[in-house]
């Protein structure tokens, strides 16, 4: 059977036979400019094969590091992460040229992908790693990341293709706040590479679908952060590695973003390196960046954190419900309240806030308080529920000179 050749100049040969039930072929097309999964189609799977799926600045480059600490028993890699576990769609380089890599690595491979569930080769003897984030902090972390994005579209995107999707803002015509309005009104068109909530909540709910197949685990940006040699311990666990909590740990000393920070030049996923000499580069340091949560609050005013708590609440109506919503932004360890109907950030001095002024509230009224990040809070007590906030009475939260709002159910 001869193989194909698309107008971007990759080949794809025809699919192998299925190895077992969990196969299915019947995928979408994830095609832009910058990455093509059809390019999977290059690439023979093999037993015991890893791909990591997860949107861009969810916690990819973080659990490649966690899965090589448990093949190489060790932080040290037989080369730079980008090359022992690459971007299979990433069009930078030839596919063959990165496949025929794949090929010839003795260990077990681990495979990078942006691509959701619903795009690749599924086979029973893969495991699928799926990762999440609270989807605010990585539409920050994508806009600070912004100019290596444009170097990136310069070179790769075709003259007269070149775009900026939702949540990106190459020409500087855009405040941050601006930025992140499109990103949150952003379409579901992911096949487009265009990035919004949609999107990601989209990615999210093709793992979450599948969440109970024996050769799918998901993990989170936040579990990390909370315990992440317990995190490692799960990771081993769903992968076979025997590991003790004792080795764990020391394994996970290598994987805190201090650490990979300082050896940011080996583990960056260096999308750039050898594709845009003009745009290396000194370190690749900054890609490791504070990891925080809750940066979004800097951004959103109180008007945005509504209409958030709206457009995830619409969305999700659609994939998973509110369980599927929770985990998105909390993962599994941090269960303090609906999304933008609790603890904005996730800080339990922030619940207690609102529970110490809840008696002398009333049905309405509005009481100030001290919280640890935002200073003084003025908590706000309504009758009826705001747009998109379940029935029961409703807190707004007004922080600091800047005016940042957060509905809450009280």
């Amino acid at each position: 059977m001869p193989i194909a050749s698309d107008e971007m100049g990759n080949n794809h040969p025809p699919p192998a036979p299925s190895s077992g039930q969990f196969r299915t072929d019947d995928r979408v097309a994830y095609r832009s400019w910058m990455s093509d999964n059809l390019r999977w189609d290059s690439l023979t799977l093999r037993d015991g094969d890893i791909v990591i799926s997860a949107p861009p600045k969810c916690g990819t480059t973080w659990t490649q590091r966690l899965i090589s600490l448990l093949i190489f028993d060790g932080p040290q890699l037989p080369a730079p992460m980008h090359l022992v576990s690459p971007w299979l769609d990433l069009t930078a380089r030839p596919v063959q040229e990165v496949a025929a890599a794949l090929d010839a690595q003795p260990h077990r491979r681990f495979i990078k992908t942006h691509t959701p569930l619903d795009g690749l080769v599924l086979e029973d003897r893969v495991t699928y790693i799926g990762v999440g984030r609270d989807p605010r902090d990585a539409a920050v972390s994508m806009l600070m990341d912004q100019h290596r994005m444009r170097a990136l579209h310069e070179v790769l995107g075709p003259p007269g293709e070149r775009f900026a999707p939702p949540g990106l803002d190459f020409d500087g015509e855009f405040s941050p706040l601006d930025v992140m309005r499109r990103w949150l009104e952003g379409p579901n068109v992911p096949t487009e590479g265009v990035a919004s909530l949609a999107t990601i909540l989209h990615h999210f709910a093709m793992f979450w679908d599948r969440r109970r197949q024996p050769n799918v685990a998901m993990f989170h940006y936040a579990d990390y952060r909370a315990d992440l040699v317990g995190e490692l311990l799960r990771l081993g666990s769903v992968l076979g590695t025997e590991l003790g909590p004792d080795r764990a740990a020391e394994l996970a000393e290598h994987a805190t973003l201090d650490a990979m920070r300082a050896h940011a030049d080996a583990l960056a996923p260096a999308a750039t390196r050898g594709v845009l000499p003009g745009h290396q580069p000194r370190t690749e340091a900054p890609f490791f960046r504070a990891g925080g949560r809750g940066q979004w609050h800097d951004i959103f005013t109180a008007a945005e954190h509504r209409r958030y708590g709206e457009r995830a609440a619409e969305l999700a109506g659609n994939l998973g419900g509110p369980e599927f919503l929770d985990w998105a932004h909390r993962g599994r360890g941090d269960r303090r309240g609906p999304v933008g109907r609790g603890s904005p950030d996730g800080h339990p001095s922030w619940v207690s806030l609102v529970d110490q002024r809840q008696p002398a509230l009333g049905r309405a009224g509005a009481a100030r308080g001290r919280h640890r990040d935002f200073g003084t809070v003025e908590v706000r007590r309504h009758v009826d529920p705001a747009p998109g906030v379940a029935a029961g009475l409703r807190w707004t939260a007004v922080a600091g000179a800047a005016g940042r709002g957060f509905a809450m159910a009280g």
